[in-house]
């Protein structure tokens, strides 16, 4: 059986007299009010959340979770100490349940020079197991380096340094090296395969890729001396953790550096998002709140009549607060409906066609991210109708206040 407070509620809703009076354009106001609260949450969240992950993401497929270099290699964009990639402490190391993949890798310094023009550029050498797929989100052109078999004389490029360069996939470029061990640099002839375009500037305008054996060989290192390994584990969540028990099982002339060390810089500033979306949430939860309440009391003053009636026929005050606050949740209702409607249509439509262009040399990225969780959307609503319901409480109490005998006398 239904209970009196909600069927009051829902006749007062389906008389035409509610529908036409003056609280119902109040109501509608309110409704608009949590409607745009709850979008402004939503794409907040969203976008938050979005660009934390795309940033973490982009920073960490270029660099690994953590960066095991010798001391000397940290603050360097260059190889400068080879170690030991068989080293029995490496191994064991790099055997650790959290690590999910690894890469060797060698960095040198090079002028490389096109028909045209010059440049100076920092050599990424990657070996016949590095991973490709983790910087599958790449815009590219062309194709990977060929780094198993025999060694070929290929370099992956950037496009804006090939834009530097005024070349295109096919050129030979020659790249020269500085070589401690003669009096003149070494002098390599690659051929462009491919050129891409990440999107984060640090890689985009200072990086190309090359066989790590091209490097090795330049610096007369053996095929086993790297001099760095990009680590990758299986949740990011744990990395402060895990990068301090891989560098307790380092051998002592070797160090192991977070993504979120070597970026300290990026990371502080996406942290700044939690912060953001706690106030814009704040903000919107406060409006919708001041709203509700207005609607209410407006709803409560346009009913005085009734709330006499009721009274004078012997409801109980909780009663009729009840009958008020069901229709508040109806209200409620509709604009988180409408809300999360126009808030989902908005960030789907950003996620598929990347309608809102950011500039990637300032935001790292070249289209506004977004990030989608139901489960967080979900408890965003519930929240704003926990919060919403608990602060109306107060205004119903207004309903203790009216005297049956005044209104009727009034009437």
């Amino acid at each position: 059986m239904m209970k009196i407070e909600l069927f009051i509620a829902n006749r007062m809703r389906s008389k035409k007299h509610y529908k036409n009076s003056v609280s119902n354009r109040i109501i509608k106001i309110a409704v608009v009010a949590v409607s745009l609260g709850i979008i402004m949450m939503i794409i907040s969240i969203s976008v938050g959340f979005g660009f934390q992950k795309e940033i973490k993401y982009k920073t960490s497929a270029f660099t690994g979770h953590v960066i095991v270099s010798p001391f000397e290699n940290n603050n360097s964009s260059i190889s400068i100490t080879p170690f030991d990639s068989s080293n029995r402490s490496i191994t064991k190391v790099l055997n650790l349940s959290q690590i999910t993949n690894y890469n060797f890798i060698v960095n040198k310094g090079s002028i490389i020079k096109s028909k045209s023009d010059f440049d100076g550029i920092f050599l990424k050498g990657v070996g016949k197991k590095y991973l490709w797929e983790n910087i599958s989100f790449i815009k590219m052109r062309g194709q990977f380096l060929k780094t198993s078999g025999n060694l070929k004389n290929e370099i992956f490029l950037s496009k804006r340094t090939s834009e530097k360069l005024d070349v295109s996939i096919g050129d030979t470029l020659s790249l020269f090296f500085q070589n401690n061990n003669k009096s003149f640099p070494s002098h390599r002839k690659l051929i462009i395969v491919g050129y891409f375009e990440s999107g984060f500037p640090d890689f985009d305008d200072n990086f190309a890729m090359i066989d790590i054996r091209h490097i090795q060989k330049i610096n007369n290192w053996k095929p086993n001396q790297i001099g760095r390994i990009e680590i990758f584990i299986n949740d990011i969540n744990n990395l402060d953790d895990v990068t301090n028990k891989i560098y307790e099982n380092l051998p002592s002339e070797i160090d192991a550096v977070s993504v979120k060390s070597k970026y300290k810089n990026i990371y502080d500033w996406i942290a700044l998002f939690d912060f953001n979306i706690l106030i814009i949430i704040s903000l919107m939860l406060v409006i919708a709140i001041f709203n509700m309440a207005t609607a209410l009391f407006v709803l409560i003053i346009d009913r005085t009549r009734m709330i006499g009636l009721l009274k004078s026929l012997g409801a109980k005050n909780s009663i009729i607060q009840k009958v008020f606050l069901v229709n508040s949740f109806y209200i409620l209702l509709e604009g988180l409906f409408y809300g999360n409607l126009i808030g989902l249509i908005i960030i789907l439509a950003q996620d598929r066609f990347g309608i809102v262009k950011l500039d990637p040399s300032i935001y790292y990225v070249s289209d506004v991210p977004i990030f989608i969780s139901f489960k967080i959307i979900l408890l965003l609503n519930f929240g704003v109708l926990f919060f919403c319901m608990i602060s109306l409480w107060i205004p119903s109490l207004i309903i203790s206040k009216v005297s049956p005998s005044n209104v009727m006398r009034l009437n």
